[in-house]
């Protein structure tokens, strides 16, 4: 029986705001056989949020920037006064 090795194709992690809450995002992405899967982990204040990603989610990664990108558009024109 073939064994299926694990590859590790990405990763990283940041701090995001090192002076408050000590705020990270991180990411890795993997391969198992043709299964393509990756997280990304999202912490704040001691909480902790790990987004699962499998082999066909491009779409929920877009939705997120999608509305990651709306949230500063809103974010930047509220602190503009606008």
């Amino acid at each position: 029986m073939a064994r299926i090795i694990r590859k590790l194709y990405a990763s990283d992690i940041m701090f995001i705001d090192p002076l408050d809450c000590e705020s990270t995002v991180g990411y890795h992405v993997t391969k198992r056989g043709t299964k393509v899967s990756g997280n990304i982990d999202l912490s704040d204040c001691q909480r902790k949020i790990i987004w699962y990603f499998g082999n066909d989610d491009i779409a929920k990664i877009d939705n997120a920037i999608k509305m990651l990108t709306d949230f500063k558009k809103a974010y930047v024109a509220a602190k503009k006064g606008v």
